[in-house]
């Protein structure tokens, strides 16, 4: 008779992404199978106007999120929030090669100048070492540096601590992109091989270069959702709402394999509409990938994958693939995890939109993308909330 093995569930953090449109949380949980959904929500809001200061962007989610995320079948209050560069100032600068400790001082003596933060305003500082570069004919260290105002940060975690929820990190949400599709290159055979993220955004877009498990090369590229929107509107003499939702539209079709629009010339004018904007991100997208081949000694990606909002407008991903002659595709978010909550039966779909919230949640596993910048509660993963709803009081010190 064969003995059951009895498997411990290990409930991870909810990933809070704060997005343009909103705020998308995913929770995930360990099984003796691998990983499962727990619970999987949107909770519509639209950031501020663009220009608007990071507290008045946030200001209407994080008050969203207090009347609207309770009761909705996560366990626990834990949350990892990732923000945008509304609240996140990124840049990538080189040193000398040092050690850890060594690198760890000079960055933080650097790089609040560097990210455009005076002496009286204090920031919170994190970095990743993205590998070495030629500089002449020296050897340096590319590091990603990167920073938020600390009053910003402590109002947003005290806001959603108000609201009911925990958090335990915050990171910008390029990091917990590239975590979210780290799954992918676990294998030891993979740390040769390096892949293009391209995370559409609303009004722009995060190009994440990964080699293996690890994130060597971050741009953003200032053309996202909204421009594709505009070009849209414009063509069809429609307003942005309208071509937003005729946008939309199509992009559920095509993830139902179903036709949506049967005049050949309406779907040929939105193609010629929102082709310049694609052309605009090839040509973006090939020049960082020939800056890095020329700083990373000629290493090539073997691919492309595309998330985000936007990332299943019809014939991007072709027409991405025959501008920069590589193999693109979207992202596949949640391959291999079992659904549930309100993703169920989506088993078929990227779910691109997703892959924010899914890298925040797959903080609490451990994995290794781990370079939050601000850590109010000792770090995401350190404690493992049980499973009980969320509204039920947590207990502390739950083992992991």
């Amino acid at each position: 008779m064969k003995t059951p093995t009895l498997i411990r569930r290990s409930t991870l953090p909810i990933g809070l992404d704060l997005g343009a449109s909103g705020a998308k949380l995913v929770q995930l949980r360990r099984t003796g199978r691998g990983l499962a959904v727990v619970e999987a929500a949107r909770i519509e809001a639209p950031a501020g106007p663009p220009g608007a200061s990071p507290r008045d962007a946030l200001a209407p989610m994080v008050d969203a999120l207090a009347r609207g995320w309770r009761g909705l079948g996560f366990r626990g209050r834990e949350c990892v929030v990732g923000v945008g560069q509304r609240v996140v100032r990124i840049r990538s600068i080189r040193q000398p090669k040092m050690p850890l400790e060594e690198a760890e001082r000079a960055v933080r003596i650097e790089a609040p100048d560097r990210l455009g933060f005076g002496p009286e305003e204090p920031a919170e500082i994190g970095w990743i070492r993205a590998g070495e570069v030629r500089q002449s004919d020296h050897l340096r260290d590319e590091l990603i540096v990167f920073g938020g105002g600390s009053e910003t940060l402590r109002w947003l975690i005290d806001g959603l601590t108000d609201a009911g929820l925990r958090p335990v990190a915050t990171e910008p949400t390029f990091i917990s992109v590239a975590r979210c599709f780290e799954r992918a290159g676990r294998r030891a055979e993979d740390d040769s091989i390096a892949r293009v993220l391209v995370d559409i955004g609303h009004g722009a877009s995060d190009l994440i270069l990964m080699r293996g498990r690890s994130i060597l090369f971050f741009k953003t590229l200032n053309v996202g959702g909204s421009d594709l929107t505009r070009a849209v509107a414009q063509r069809l003499g429609l307003d942005e709402t309208s071509a937003a939702e005729l946008r939309a539209q199509r992009v559920s079709a095509s993830r139902r394999r179903r036709e949506i629009l049967r005049d050949e010339r309406s779907e040929r004018a939105i193609f010629e509409a929102v082709r310049p904007v694609i052309d605009t991100m090839a040509r973006e997208i090939g020049m960082c990938m020939r800056y890095f081949a020329v700083s990373f000694t000629g290493l090539r990606p073997g691919y492309v994958l595309l998330t985000g909002g936007d990332a299943a407008e019809p014939g991007l991903a072709e027409h991405l693939e025959r501008g920069l002659n590589l193999p693109c595709r979207v992202g596949r978010t949640l391959e291999g995890v079992r659904l549930a909550g309100s993703l169920t039966g989506r088993e078929d779909a990227p779910l691109a939109e997703w892959s924010a919230a899914v890298g925040l949640s797959l903080r609490g596993s451990g994995m290794c993308v781990d370079r939050a910048f601000i850590e109010p509660a000792g770090g995401a993963g350190a404690r493992a909330e049980d499973d009980r709803p969320a509204d039920t009081p947590s207990t502390e010190g739950a083992a992991a």
